[in-house]
């Protein structure tokens, strides 16, 4: 599903849990932020995930049981913190890419990781 620049805002209000079968999803460029509906956690056969271009601030722990998932892109998002030891649950994680963000902790926050990553990008971190 591509609902690329769309304009959606807000922690994204709409009922994503319908969708069971969902494998790829583009949210790129639009004003979604945080909190993350927890929504997000229940599709499990979601394997692509682009939110690249949004001011989320924040890394949705939620993610973290998205396991089927395999890319995950969240560059320029204004990620603040570190990242959540819940995304080590992403058993199948293997292209991470978050460049252009505020991440802190870096490198302790690597060890949250699954060890199926293959690519990390995290260039660009203020």
């Amino acid at each position: 599903m591509n609902l690329d620049g769309n304009q959606l805002n807000g922690s994204f209000p709409f009922s994503l849990n319908q969708l069971t079968i969902l494998s790829t999803l583009y949210l790129n460029n639009n004003k979604i932020n945080c909190p993350i509906s927890p929504v997000f956690g229940t599709l499990s056969k979601l394997t692509h995930l682009q939110m690249y271009q949004n001011p989320l601030n924040c890394l949705p722990e939620c993610f973290g049981s998205l396991t089927s998932l395999n890319t995950l892109y969240l560059q320029n998002c204004q990620l603040n913190g570190s990242i959540p030891s819940t995304y080590s649950y992403m058993t199948n994680l293997q292209n991470l890419y978050m460049q252009s963000n505020y991440l802190s902790n870096i490198f302790d926050s690597i060890l949250n990781l699954p060890t199926s990553l293959r690519s990390l990008t995290i260039s660009s971190n203020h």
